[in-house]
C-alpha cells in the first residue's frame, strides 16, 4: 500500500503543467536506485568479498535513505509551495 501512496503524495506537490517532467525524473530515479544495491552486492560476492561484508555494505543506502529523509520538509509546505508556483508561473489567455 505504500507504493500507490507514495506516487499520489508526489503528485500533489508537482506544480501544475510539469507532472510529465517530475514524474520521469521520479520513475527514472526509481529505477536506478531499485538495482543499484543489488548490483553492489552481486560485484562483492564475485569479486570473492564474504556475504556479511556484502550484506552490511548495503547499509550505505538505508544511512542514505535516512539522511534524504531528514531533508524532506514539511507536506503541507510542500502543496502551498507547489500552487504559489502554480498561481505565479500561470499565462492567461483571452478568447478573442
Amino acid at each position: 500500500w505504500i507504493y500507490p501512496t507514495e506516487k499520489a503524495m508526489y503528485c500533489t506537490i508537482i506544480p501544475k503543467g510539469q507532472e510529465a517532467e517530475l514524474m520521469g525524473i521520479y520513475i527514472c530515479a526509481c529505477q536506478i536506485l531499485s538495482w543499484l544495491p543489488p548490483l553492489l552486492f552481486t560485484l562483492m560476492n564475485e569479486a570473492g568479498i564474504s556475504m556479511r561484508i556484502g550484506l552490511s555494505s548495503l547499509n550505505i543506502f538505508f544511512f542514505a535513505s535516512f539522511c534524504a529523509l531528514f531533508l524532506v520538509g514539511d507536506y503541507e509546505r510542500a502543496i502551498a509551495h507547489a500552487e504559489a508556483f502554480h498561481d505565479k508561473g500561470r499565462v492567461e489567455t483571452t478568447d478573442l
